[in-house]
């Protein structure tokens, strides 16, 4: 999904702009009535609040996470989000642990910026830079602290193929031959509703059916494995978050992009009992069936509540 090709600063989408509201509505009565008493509740975001490519949104994000809270109101749930809901400029960091824990680091800073709300969630963060590419992609537990560290933050590991080269989770992994204890501990985040395995976006390509076939590298099994592992053990993950960035109808083939996510909710589901919840950003008319596309799968859909999230610039 990402680009190593380098952008002009003016090819900036975000450049210069100021926080910009937001429109919510549910996806449904259901999910209306739902929401108070919901487990999650979970986002589908206009793609003009955030793009694939690495510009980061942070400052036009500024009050995003309040806002949907404050349409939201009083709820027990936990907010989850897009991946690279907010993304921030970071500086180069090598394949090495002590790097993520610079970038984490940085990521801090840029997230003490923005205005949580009082939640608990699972935001997706990503640092990146300017106009060549997304390096760290993670998606952070949070309970109203600004403060990131590895002990909270999951990394992305599984890298597309364009990704190889600089997704410093992989890198890192691709360094050592193995994931890293440091990157086991947060995968498997106990929450306020119980246990969530969270996988940032192709990390849960690695469960499609194309690569549960193919797949031969043993780095590509061994990451298997490990969330394989940790969504069966004990006490089991209640949930599985598939935090994935921009899924949209190709305007070449008309057909939806995110079969492999699909195909990775309805695997994991079986496999664990898990109720996989898919978040994602999607062009503003195709919301509500972008939502349906990725539906919830699994016994609990009913605890997760579904909000449409649209940006307001240009209305």
């Amino acid at each position: 999904m990402e680009t190593t090709t380098a952008m002009t600063e003016e090819e900036d989408p975000f450049a210069g702009f100021p926080p910009q509201p937001i429109k919510c509505q549910w996806l449904t009565e259901r999910d209306r009535e739902a929401a108070p008493s919901a487990d999650i509740i979970r986002l589908i975001v206009d793609d003009q609040r955030g793009q694939c490519d690495p510009w980061a949104n942070d400052v036009y994000q500024q009050h995003f996470l309040r806002d949907v809270q404050d349409f939201i109101g009083p709820t027990r749930a936990i907010l989850v989000t897009d991946a690279g809901s907010i993304k921030a400029y970071i500086e180069p960091l090598s394949g090495t642990l002590d790097s993520i824990r610079s970038g984490l680091h940085s990521l801090s800073e840029a997230v003490s910026r923005v205005d949580l709300g009082s939640m608990e969630m699972l935001l997706g963060v990503d640092g990146c830079m300017r106009g060549e590419s997304t390096h760290l992609q993670t998606v952070i537990h949070l309970q109203g602290e600004h403060l990131i560290s590895q002990a909270i933050a999951v990394v992305k590991l599984y890298p597309t193929g364009a990704e190889r080269a600089n997704l410093v989770g992989w890198r890192v992994c691709e360094a050592l031959g193995r994931v890293p204890d440091e990157l086991i501990q947060a995968r498997r985040i106990n929450t306020s509703v119980g246990p969530i395995l969270v996988l940032v976006c192709n990390d849960a390509a690695i469960f499609s059916a194309r690569s549960r076939s193919n797949l031969a590298s043993n780095l590509g099994l061994a990451i298997r494995q490990h969330f394989m592992q940790q969504a069966i053990a004990e006490p089991r993950a209640k949930y599985i978050l598939i935090a994935t960035h921009w899924q949209g109808i190709n305007p070449d083939s008309g057909r939806w992009s995110g079969d492999a996510f699909r195909q990775a909710a309805e695997f994991l589901n079986d496999e664990t009992g898990a109720t996989v919840v898919t978040t994602l950003r999607a062009p503003k008319p195709d919301l509500v069936g972008a939502a349906s596309r990725f539906n919830v799968v699994g016994a609990r859909m009913d605890k997760v509540a579904t909000l449409l999230v649209s940006d307001t610039y240009g209305d």
